[in-house]
């Protein structure tokens, strides 16, 4: 899973020959990413059934290779709202589904 992941960012990076160290820096800014996504997001995320997630991982990374992922929170700030929003809608169903419960 986490080698799909990869192997597609290379390519939507044109990273299609071997080259070690560029593995190495995206793998880097995959787990970087996910983590900046996650924590947005509230919860870990299933980065190869959420498309929304994926191609903001991939834009990350996109960030991350060209150095200038401190930009990458100001020119995505609507679908990172609309991710973080997302995931306070689906932690507060599943937090009524519980609540239910008992």
């Amino acid at each position: 899973m986490a080698d799909d992941i990869l192997y597609t960012i290379l390519n939507e990076l044109d990273i299609t020959y071997q080259d070690d160290a560029q593995e190495m820096k995206i793998s880097r800014l995959i787990r970087s990413g996910k983590a900046y996504l996650d924590d947005r997001y509230g919860a870990p995320i299933d980065y190869c059934t959420d498309a929304q997630a994926l191609e903001l991982l991939i834009s990350y990374c996109r960030y991350g290779r060209s150095n200038a992922i401190e930009q990458f929170g100001h020119d995505f700030a609507c679908e990172i709202t609309a991710l973080s929003l997302r995931g306070a809608m689906e932690a507060g169903q599943d937090g009524e589904s519980n609540e239910t419960k008992i």
